[in-house]
């Protein structure tokens, strides 16, 4: 009878454990693009992301922040600071830059490398307007998404590998040599790309 008791109560317990590393994202920011400009005496970041409702029957909805720093991590600390709710990156796919932050480069990549659980297969793109580019409307209103498939479909069609990922501009700047990054504008309400390398 101990025996079935026992039985019964590690069964019981093994229910109750749950799935071991997952994690249940309920309320927060699922990150699809981050952006970067340097204004004259600061650096304001931008993220795109998907938010999920306050309560359990709200819907989700596209959102756009902005913050600011005297420092690449003065200006990201400022915009966890604005939220309630954390920021996942799971999901962040597209790092831009504006073309007057282009002296940040190496830090921005380097910034984008330290957060927690980012793929180094993201791509890496510049804009000469960050806000226009981040409030524009898009096909699936997730900016990230909108830029990768719009790269993504560039390399098939062209039959090319841009080399604008994360991971290649890494080993790029680890090397000594300077980045090329391609750029995504808004034209006509209608996103553009130029100036892929392969």
């Amino acid at each position: 009878m101990k025996k079935v008791a026992f039985l019964f109560v590690m069964l019981s317990l093994l229910t109750l454990c749950g799935c071991n590393g997952y994690r249940e994202i309920e309320r927060g920011y699922l990150v699809t693009a981050i952006g970067f400009k340097q204004n004259e005496n600061e650096v304001v970041v931008a993220v795109n992301a998907m938010s999920s409702g306050e309560t359990n029957d709200s819907a989700s909805q596209n959102v756009t922040l902005y913050a600011e720093g005297k420092t690449l991590f003065d200006a990201y600390n400022a915009l966890k600071s604005q939220l309630v709710n954390p920021l996942y990156f799971d999901h962040l796919s597209v790092v831009v830059i504006e073309d007057s932050a282009s002296t940040l480069q190496s830090e921005i990549i380097g910034f984008c490398e330290s957060l927690p659980a980012v793929s180094l297969g993201l791509y890496v793109v510049s804009t000469p307007e960050l806000q226009l580019l981040f409030e524009a409307p898009t096909p699936s209103d997730m900016l990230g998404y909108d830029i990768m498939s719009l790269i993504e479909n560039y390399n098939k069609q062209n039959s090319v590998t841009a080399n604008n990922q994360l991971y290649k501009l890494q080993k790029t700047l680890s090397s000594g040599d300077k980045i090329s990054l391609p750029s995504v504008r808004v034209i006509d309400k209608k996103l553009e790309l130029s100036g892929v390398k392969k």
